[in-house]
């Protein structure tokens, strides 16, 4: 299992606008867990605020790529 703690915190930290740091501690965590997908969808809702769209568009292919063949009765925590 996963240690989300890293994910949590960085969307804690998006949400309180420390968009930078955010950022910082998903990339580290993303090197260590390439296809998690909620710290891709907290990577794209990051994305998203700076209107790079092409970035955000790359984390949510990610997204779906690892949920392609997931549960259909199974309900993500999203951001």
């Amino acid at each position: 299992m996963t240690d989300k703690a890293p994910v949590y915190a960085a969307e804690c930290l998006r949400k309180t606008g420390r968009v930078r740091q955010s950022r910082q501690i998903l990339n580290e965590y993303l090197t260590h867990y390439p296809v998690d997908p909620e710290a891709h969808i907290q990577m794209a809702l990051i994305a998203r605020k700076r209107e790079n769209f092409d970035l955000y568009a790359y984390h949510l292919r990610v997204v779906m790529n690892v949920w392609k063949d997931s549960d259909p009765d199974y309900k993500p925590r999203l951001a």
